[in-house]
């Protein structure tokens, strides 16, 4: 699955903003967000909250607060930051600069952290509240064998 990876790695580095209260949220395109909802929509629902769980399915990277959950896909060119440090330095398909004019969703924590997705083509996009059941079964919850069968 391409950037099945890359998501995992995510969700592991996402963890160490567990626990820190978003203080303030800002989505530079507001064609990033989806499911009808604008920027001021999405920090009305997360600013406030802090971050309690990071998860993933698929490709799909889930970031629970206290009342909502953030669904953050990245497409082929989007990276995540945790308090200035990319996580994947370079993706095959992404440019090689590192150009903050590409942050497209920015949280930044009451400690004065910040969790960034920088998406240079904006392939990837965030929402509230995704519905998990409309995703298949994830990539490491099946086997070969499975996949065989299926």
């Amino acid at each position: 699955m391409p950037e099945g990876l890359e998501v995992e790695l995510y969700r592991q580095a996402s963890e160490a903003a567990l626990g820190r209260t978003i203080s303030a949220l800002a989505v530079p395109v507001p064609e990033y967000v989806r499911g009808g909802l604008s920027p001021a929509d999405l920090a009305n629902s997360l600013v406030g909250s802090a971050l309690v769980t990071a998860r993933r399915r698929g490709k799909l990277l889930l970031l629970d607060t206290q009342g909502a959950t953030l669904g953050v896909r990245f497409g082929m060119t989007g990276r995540l930051l945790v308090d200035e440090t990319a996580i994947i330095e370079e993706l095959e398909y992404a440019s090689k600069a590192n150009n903050p004019a590409w942050d497209r969703l920015v949280l930044t924590f009451a400690d004065g952290g910040v969790l960034a997705v920088r998406d240079q083509r904006r392939l990837g996009n965030v929402e509230l509240n995704p519905d998990e059941g409309a995703l298949g079964v994830d990539m490491f919850a099946i086997d070969g064998a499975t996949l065989g069968e299926i």
